[in-house]
């Protein structure tokens, strides 16, 4: 069964659809990870965030979120997150 995936990218406060691809295939889903990270590198914009999430739900969380600093991660609800 699909797994429809979301690509989004955000570099000026709104979250622009990139694309949408099937994420059943982990090999797949790692190389559609792998080349975003390495084009999200190349944008002057410190800012620059990108997002993984499911397809198809408004309020749908992440499933991965990708900044410079940390590249990508899993997505943690903030009241989940612990800080140092």
């Amino acid at each position: 069964m699909a797994k429809p995936c979301h690509l989004e990218v955000n570099d000026s406060g709104g979250w622009r659809r990139v694309m949408t691809f099937d994420a059943t295939d982990d090999a797949d889903a790692d190389s559609v990870m792998h080349l975003a990270d390495q084009l999200l590198r190349w944008g002057v914009n410190a800012r620059l965030k990108g997002r993984i999430i499911m397809a198809g739900g408004v309020d749908t969380a992440p499933l991965m979120t990708w900044n410079v600093d940390d590249g990508w991660r899993e997505w943690v609800h903030p009241k989940d997150r612990v800080t140092a």
